[in-house]
């Protein structure tokens, strides 16, 4: 039933896509039509990989995970599955310090470009010091949880920013950021559980890499501010590209009902 609704939703967003680009509905310059167009033909090409849906065990059948001590790397132990808060029963995952989590799941290993969907809270609002991350074409190997060779972007909730970052031989750097659109941030209390979108990838048209937040209020996904596009577009080739959640800050973010899909 869950897979099936999931598919559902996936194609009707394909479709509404496809008749907002016929009519060129909101799209006021050919930049924004040729990003819509790059990200439809994305749409066409996601499969859904890995859902985290609380520990299966060894009866999970994919994409369905068995847990997240199984299917997940951890870089250090700031972490505990917290059964008094969560979206599905029995448990949510709380990251309560620095630390960066590796979906290692077959399917997830090899993704250049892809997107996670995740229900995520903070223990601070807006304005707060509470930094989630989500991690993409990283190269760490299974059994570990670096940042080596890798992309993060970043909910910056202190100066209300989406961020953009990139690692190359362990040396950080910060891409780009855009700031997040007033009216999200007066319909979003990042201190409750909302379901978020992050997608990303390579624009055919060469634009370079494009890395889009989304939010979803009142059934329908909104983008949380402008894309962040990096023209250098490193780490695009198949390799070991693993993704994931994270945080990058000492207080609390917890995550459920995560979902990997793969282009």
């Amino acid at each position: 039933m869950y897979l099936a609704k999931r598919l559902e939703e996936h194609e009707r967003e394909i479709e509404e896509l496809e008749r907002r680009l016929e009519e060129y509905r909101g799209l006021v310059s050919e930049k924004q039509i040729r990003i819509e167009e790059s990200y439809l033909r994305l749409l066409k090409r996601l499969r859904l990989v890995a859902v985290e849906r609380g520990p299966l065990g060894p009866r999970a059948r994919k994409p369905f995970l068995r847990g997240y001590i199984e299917d997940w790397d951890f870089s250090s132990g700031a972490w505990r599955l917290d059964t008094g808060d969560y979206i599905s029963p029995p448990s949510s995952l709380r990251l309560t310090d620095e630390i960066q989590v590796l979906c290692k799941a077959t399917g997830t290993l090899n993704i250049t470009d892809g997107r996670i969907v995740t229900y995520m809270k903070c223990e601070r609002d807006w304005g707060g010091y509470t930094y989630p991350d989500i991690y993409f074409r990283s190269d760490s190997p299974v059994g570990s949880a670096s940042l080596n060779n890798a992309y993060a972007v970043e909910l910056y909730e202190y100066n209300r920013t989406i961020q953009l970052h990139r690692w190359i031989n362990g040396s950080p750097a910060l891409v780009t950021y855009n700031r997040v659109y007033s009216d999200i941030v007066s319909a979003v209390s990042l201190i409750s559980w909302h379901q978020y979108r992050i997608t990303w990838w390579t624009d055919p048209g060469g634009a370079g890499l494009i890395v889009r937040w989304e939010v979803l209020l009142d059934d329908t996904w909104q983008k949380m501010c402008d894309d962040l596009i990096d023209p250098r577009n490193y780490f695009s080739t198949p390799n070991t590209r693993r993704c994931g959640v994270g945080n990058a800050s000492s207080y609390d973010v917890w995550f459920d009902d995560t979902e990997i899909w793969s282009a």
